[in-house]
This record gives C-alpha cells, structure tokens and sequence, in this order.
C-alpha cells in the first residue's frame, strides 16, 4: 500500500506518542505501587512508635504478604519480631525472627534478631534454648550494644534455671567489660539478686552498693539499690554501717517510696547497735514524720525494748501494753506480751507476770515465744516457791523450742537456758505431753539435762544444787 510521506511521517508520530504514553503508564503504575509500600512500612512503623505493638504486628504481616519482595521486607521481618515480643506472643516472635535469619542480613540486623530470638525463647520459658541462643550472640555480635544486652539476658537466664554459677559468670564478665555501657548497673543488680539466694550476702551487698554509688543508673534504681544494701549489712549484724546507709538514702533521696522505709530501718539499725537513746529520738523523729505509718506497732515495740535495755521496766511494759492493746492484730503482739512479762518479772511482780503469761501461753502459736513463756512462767512458779509447776514449765519450755534449738539440748550443753528447776529426774513422754518422775534428789538442782532415749521420750536429770555443788 502506497503512503505519501506526510501520512508515514503523522503514523510515526502517533506510535511514538502511544509508547511515551505507555511508559508514562507504567511509570505510574510503579509509582504507585511503590507509593503503597511506602505508605503501608510507615503506618506499621507509626503504630510501632507509638507503642501499639500489637496492631504494628498486624500491619507488618500486611506489608509482607502485600509485598512480599518489597525493599522493606527484611526490617519488617526484624520489626514484626519485635512486635511480637513486646506483646508477648512469644512463639510468633521467634518465627518471624527465624525466618528472618533464614534470609542471611547483614551484620546489624542479624545481631539484633539473634538477640530479641533469644529473649523471646527466656520469656517463654525455653531457658535451654534461650541461653544456647543468647551464648551465641555474645560471641559472635558485632553491632554495638548488642553483646552487653546479650550478657545480661544470659546472666538471667541461668538464673531462672537455678544455674547461679553460671549466672555469676555471664554477670560477671558484663559488669568486667569496657562496652558494658548501659547494662552495666543492671549486671550489679541482677548479679546482686544471685549472690542474695545463693547465701553470699557480702557479696550482694557490694553489687547493690556499686549501683548506689554509681551516676550511670537511674534515682529509682540507686535509690532501691541502697536501700537493699542496708537492709543486707542490717542481716550481717553490721548495724552501725546499716544506719549510716539508711541516713544516706534519706538525705539522697528524701521523697522517695524508700524514704520512709529507711527511716524505720534506721531506728532498728541504732536499737540493734546498742544506742538506745538515739533510737527513741529516730523513733519519735518517725513518728512526727509518718503519723499514719503501717510501722507504728514496729515502733512501739522498739521503743519498749529500748527502755527494757535501759532498765526502765515500769515504761516498758507500759509500752508492751500500749501495742497489744492498740494493735491486736500486729504480729508484734506476741512479742510484746512476753517482754511484758519479763518486765513485770524484773519489778518483782510475780502475780501480774504470772497472770500476763497464762494469757499468753493460752494463745501464742509461736514455738520459739512459748518456750520462752514456759521458761519465763517456772521462773516466777519457783521464786513463788511451786518447784513442781516449775518444773512443768521447764519441759514444756524445752518442747516448746523448735526441733534445730531442741537438738542442741539434748546433750544438756544449754538446758540451763530453757529449764533449770528440778528436785529428781523425770521422763517427759512427748507423744501425750506427760511427765513421770524417775526419782526424787535430797535436793533442788539446776542445770539439768535433757536427753533423748531411743524410744523418743526424753530423759531430764538434774545437774547441780543452788551452792554450785554437784
């Protein structure tokens, strides 16, 4: 077919203009396919930062089954993993992390993955798992940052599987390293917790007092750190060091929810160390301070047996009298009711320390306090001339101590601590609670033993007479 050349010319143009046309097309197309990439990456990104972790995961999974070879899938991958973490739906977080690991990314976010994987298996409960997982990052991370984290997981990790030396050693080499950063005072703390339960109290305090002292951890925890420390030289009978520490704490951190437990640490902490009156003035410092305190039976006791140490007996009891009255309930009232006793029994009451005591025996639970109430009663029965009653009191004060303080007694070492009152032997048969005498002496001794036979009753037999003869 003949075409003049203007027409071929007007045919050209137009195919030029269908391709151009076609291109633009396309290029629209792409545009916004990739606007919708786009669009969709940062509203999961938007949900994420904003802490929504549970609808960022949902659009995560959007964008990877939308865009399955998108620019982003990898991050995605790694953001999805995070989600699931920090919603705690840990067995997706590990697929989604594995499956992103599967895909072999570069440096950064390997290390990263490798490290949410395995506190996502910790969290699950997969301690095995989880330390293999953790174990790994630490010895192969090298993005910044990553291994101290990995460090610490691992520390807690074998902790939560009773693993303490494992725990120490992971903690330990954290807390040693240069890149601790951040984590180091969280390494102290965790490996002061694993010094705590495995006994080693000197230790843990010296963890917990290095994040005190520290200005790389947050107030609250210093704040708590120094508190714990306290409380750990309190236990060690490092009383003075304790009240220095807890008027540390007040003076660094004067509103803090520690405050006020520091000040009540500091009263006991000064009892304890034997200063009585600076004791009664921190008490009463508290007091003024924290009139609606829970402590307020805590005190009063304190403040009795303050006076007690003092031999002010009259104001002691007064006191022990004031809180059982006041404070039924406190677990201090059993407590306070048997130095009551003691105090009417040093003022030559006998009468009202034995009345005092029939209401306590009648419903103390402890075994510690009734031992030493019947000790306390065949004291008062003897100087009122009832060696027998006496000596009643005096087995039931031995049976009344618990099983580890009965063992040291069994071999008479320190039965004169617990029953003293004897005229003859007697066989004390614990399974009715009965005594039956063995033999009368010419007379009254003390000291006596106490001896378990093999059957299980126990053998009492008197030592030596008022004079110190055999």
């Amino acid at each position: 077919m003949f075409l003049s050349p203007r027409y071929r010319k007007l045919l050209s143009s137009r195919a030029v203009v269908s391709r151009i046309a076609a291109a633009l097309l396309l290029a629209a197309t792409v545009l916004h396919a990739h606007a919708g990439e786009q669009e969709q990456i940062d509203f999961a990104n938007g949900l994420f930062a904003r802490g929504l972790f549970g609808e960022a995961a949902a659009e995560y999974q959007n964008y990877l089954t939308e865009f399955p070879e998108g620019p982003s899938q990898q991050s995605a991958l790694y953001r999805l993993g995070e989600s699931r973490v920090a919603s705690a739906d840990y067995d997706a977080a590990v697929r989604a992390l594995d499956a992103l690991l599967a895909e072999a990314p570069g440096d950064d976010l390997r290390d990263r993955a490798g490290l949410r994987r395995g506190v996502a298996l910790f969290q699950s409960g997969k301690t095995d798992s989880a330390a293999e997982a953790l174990a790994g990052v630490v010895q192969t991370a090298k993005t910044p940052g990553v291994r101290p984290e990995a460090q610490y997981y691992l520390g807690k990790v074998h902790f939560a599987a009773n693993r303490h030396e494992a725990a120490v050693e992971a903690l330990k080499a954290l807390t040693g390293a240069e890149d601790a950063g951040a984590f180091g005072p969280y390494g102290h703390y965790q490996l002061g917790s694993v010094y705590l339960a495995m006994n080693r109290h000197e230790d843990a305090a010296v963890e917990f007092a290095a994040v005190a002292n520290t200005t790389d951890a947050d107030a609250a925890m210093r704040t708590e750190c120094r508190f714990r420390s306290a409380e750990i030289y309190d236990k060690l009978g490092w009383f003075d060091v304790a009240a220095k520490t807890y008027e540390q704490l007040r003076a660094e951190f004067p509103d803090s929810e520690y405050a006020q437990r520091a000040a009540y640490g500091l009263t006991w902490s000064l009892y304890h160390s034997g200063q009585y009156d600076k004791a009664l003035e921190a008490s009463a410092e508290f007091e003024k301070k924290y009139p609606d305190s829970e402590h307020r039976p805590g005190l009063l006791y304190l403040r009795g047996n303050c006076l007690y140490q003092q031999k002010k007996f009259t104001e002691a009891a007064k006191l022990y009298e004031e809180l059982t009255g006041a404070f039924p309930q406190s677990p201090f009232v059993a407590r306070a009711g048997l130095k009551r006793a003691w105090a009417l029994y040093e003022l030559n009451d006998r009468e009202q320390a034995a009345t005092a005591l029939r209401g306590l025996l009648e419903t103390a639970t402890d075994p510690e306090i009734v031992g030493q109430g019947s000790f306390l009663f065949g004291n008062v029965l003897l100087n009122g001339g009832d060696a027998a009653g006496a000596f009643d009191r005096s087995v039931k004060a031995f049976m009344g101590l618990p099983e580890a303080r009965r063992g040291k007694l069994v071999d008479g070492r320190e039965a004169a601590a617990h029953a003293r009152f004897m005229q003859g032997a007697g066989l004390y048969n614990p399974a009715d609670g009965t005594n039956t005498s063995a033999g009368t002496m010419t007379r009254k001794r003390m000291n006596h033993t106490a001896t378990v036979l093999p059957d299980g009753k126990v053998l009492l037999v008197g030592g030596i007479t008022h004079n110190r003869t055999a």
